[in-house]
């Protein structure tokens, strides 16, 4: 690869870490808090005729839900919070509440990423590896969550003093969304680097891989373990079967299309690894790093 990588950029769902199953307790916690915000918004009598244990059950997965379908009509821009919790709460026959009352309830709604979410084992170890080896590290991440309280979860993951907080670009606070090249260029721009000189490390085809090609910016995918298991089991390959970037990239792009019900135009990745850990053969000491020795997707 001609030029010089002084920055690695790096998604972070399944990427730097996978999810697990959030506490019961926990998520109970925020929708009883969320229902103690709600009754200060509506009738008294209207509040005590809602079925708590509805709202409880259903409220999350009808507004992640309705996240994912406004996400749909434009995938650059993240919807705004407060309308789409306001219209997800008069499905329960609740009368519509200001955007402001309705972000206050989604914030509540917020599972700590601490809690519902594992690191990689080899996460902590490649990047600070990477910092030593003098590579400027940024995180570019879609979430609908962002602000302080998700800082705090990278802190408690130890993830935090690994980037420089202006560095980290969060959709949820910048309201746009991968692939939209300013997301990119909000941390390049922190980082004072420009495309060429970085790279990006994400498991999504649409947003990681082709968001960063549009920019000229050097992509590295990691697939999903869901997508190798899936392709292992379709062409009835053991577990220990490798498999090529390029059939990981066809499936990859397979799974893309019908996800997003229609064509993507995505390069193959310049780089495909398995694990965070191969980074480290691909990037020597920053100052001297002219090219990868890993072999192209």
């Amino acid at each position: 690869m001609a030029g010089q990588i002084r920055c690695i950029l790096f998604d972070v769902g399944y990427t730097l870490w996978e999810r697990i199953l959030p506490d019961s307790a926990l998520v109970a916690k925020n929708i009883n808090q969320a229902l103690l915000y709600l009754q200060e918004y509506i009738d008294p009598a209207l509040f005590q005729k809602l079925d708590h244990e509805q709202v409880k059950h259903e409220l999350l997965p009808a507004l992640m839900s309705e996240l994912d379908r406004e996400e749909s009509k434009d995938p650059n821009y993240e919807p705004d919070f407060g309308q789409v919790t306001t219209k997800v709460l008069t499905r329960f026959g609740l009368p519509a509440i200001e955007a402001r009352a309705g972000q206050r309830l989604f914030s509540t709604l917020q599972v700590s990423a601490a809690a519902t979410r594992r690191l990689f084992p080899d996460a902590l170890a490649t990047l600070r590896e990477l910092r030593a080896r003098g590579y400027l590290l940024g995180i570019v991440t879609n979430r609908s969550w962002g602000g302080p309280p998700f800082l705090a979860d990278l802190q408690q993951m130890g993830l935090l003093d690994l980037f420089p907080i202006n560095a980290i670009a969060i959709s949820a606070d910048l309201g746009i969304r991968k692939p939209h090249a300013e997301i990119f260029r909000y941390a390049l721009q922190a980082l004072m680097v420009s495309p060429t000189e970085a790279a990006m490390v994400g498991d999504s085809l649409y947003a990681d891989v082709g968001g960063a090609q549009a920019l000229g910016i050097t992509t590295i995918w990691k697939p999903t373990s869901r997508l190798y298991s899936s392709v292992r089991s379709s062409d009835h390959l053991s577990d220990s079967t490798t498999l090529t970037p390029a059939t990981l990239f066809s499936a990859g792009l397979a799974y893309e299309q019908q996800r997003r019900h229609h064509q993507i135009n995505i390069a193959p990745p310049d780089y495909t690894i398995e694990h965070l850990s191969e980074l480290l053969s691909m990037f020597s000491i920053a100052s001297e790093a002219s090219a990868y020795d890993t072999q192209s997707a």
